[in-house]
């Protein structure tokens, strides 16, 4: 009997171990097919995007502890114009209609401001830079949303990830079903912030929208800040249709941190 014991637990500790491993290679299929469908998603998704415009509701505040130092409610009209050169880009252009309930004056001021959460917002590591990051997946809802989450590798010396953002940080929600993504945050390191011009950290949610024949999931509502938290914007998008005028940017707002395109 004493001597059946060890072999027992090692049996036991076999048996583990291989549940272990084999529930590791699991979570790694999952991951790819998760990974594959996000990124056929994106292309499907920045293809079908047409120009479109929509209203936007500002929220721009700079706040010291819990108290607001400093806030600009804006109303714009927002449009998003495929770049003719460039198809698979989109440039933002604004039509202000007020500040603070009155007419904008030639030049305002904003504490902060941001923009490119639409075809930008949804992008994801694709071929070499997959092996960039560390890649989480968890369900939520019941099992309903599929909750990923990607990390760039802090050591990695791949010639493919030199261009990746340091401390890059991403939770995507998606459905389970579609593989519709209905929410995405993403996060990076002030010093890459500032040095491609990007924001610090975004929230974008997202929701179905009508456009004539086409429905997409469009941005509904964004907040981002600034390094520290002192600066910060909320953004609410609502009349969504398509746009096929001229496409013009009013001259005016100061203080503005334009961000580029967020990479994956």
């Amino acid at each position: 009997l004493h001597d059946a014991l060890p072999i027992c637990l090692n049996l036991y500790v076999a048996i583990l171990l291989a549940c272990s491993s084999f529930a590791q290679a699991q979570q790694t299929l999952a991951i790819d097919e998760v990974l594959s469908r996000l990124i056929a998603y994106s292309k499907d998704y920045r293809t079908k995007l047409p120009s479109l415009e929509c209203d936007e509701s500002i929220v721009s505040q700079q706040v010291k502890g819990d108290k607001v130092k400093w806030e600009v409610k804006v109303e714009a009209k927002l449009r998003q114009v495929r770049d003719p050169n460039h198809p698979t880009e989109f440039n933002d252009s604004y039509t202000f209609k007020s500040i603070d309930g009155h007419p904008p004056k030639a030049r305002f001021k904003l504490p902060y401001f941001v923009n490119g959460a639409f075809a930008n917002g949804i992008g994801f590591a694709a071929g070499d830079q997959r092996e960039c990051y560390d890649y989480t997946l968890s369900r939520e809802e019941g099992g309903t949303i599929l909750r990923l989450e990607l990390t760039a590798k802090s050591a990695s010396s791949a010639p493919a990830c030199k261009d990746v953002f340091a401390d890059y940080h991403k939770i995507v929600l998606v459905d389970a079903d579609t593989g519709i993504v209905k929410h995405i945050t993403r996060s990076m390191s002030p010093d890459a912030a500032r040095k491609y011009r990007e924001v610090i950290f975004a929230s974008i949610d997202y929701a179905p929208q009508n456009l004539g024949d086409l429905t997409l999931w469009l941005p509904v509502r964004v907040e981002s800040h600034n390094e520290n938290g002192e600066r910060r914007m909320s953004a609410i998008f609502s009349n969504y249709h398509r746009y096929t005028g001229e496409s013009r940017m009013l001259p005016g707002i100061e203080e503005l941190p334009a961000t580029d395109a967020p990479k994956p």
